[in-house]
């Protein structure tokens, strides 16, 4: 059996790339506890995990992931479609309107 435990420190792309095969199969909380294990400073992770975290549900978390991916100069646009999604689940719909209207 592969051993897909997150309990050992790794380099931050391979915990990533990790946390996103697990969230593809599913296994949505092992996908965040991996996150937990890559670089802080990059904003994929924190990326992938708002996503993670809408999938569960937990909007207002994956909201503030969000913000911490665009505090990184992140400048993907499936973060900020992500970020608007969220913001719809939760009826924030003046903050997503505004995401929009950015320049």
């Amino acid at each position: 059996m592969t051993d897909i435990s997150c309990d050992k420190k790794g380099v931050s792309q391979g915990w990533l790339g990790r946390a996103i095969a697990l969230s593809q199969n599913g296994w949505y909380e092992a996908a965040i506890a991996c996150r937990g294990h890559a670089e802080t400073t990059d904003p994929d992770t924190w990326h992938y995990r708002g996503y993670v975290l809408g999938k569960l549900g937990r909007y207002k978390a994956a909201i503030a992931c969000y913000e911490k991916t665009f505090e990184l100069d992140c400048t993907d646009a499936k973060a900020w479609y992500n970020y608007g999604q969220a913001l719809t689940k939760l009826k924030r719909y003046d903050e997503e309107i505004g995401q929009y209207d950015r320049d």
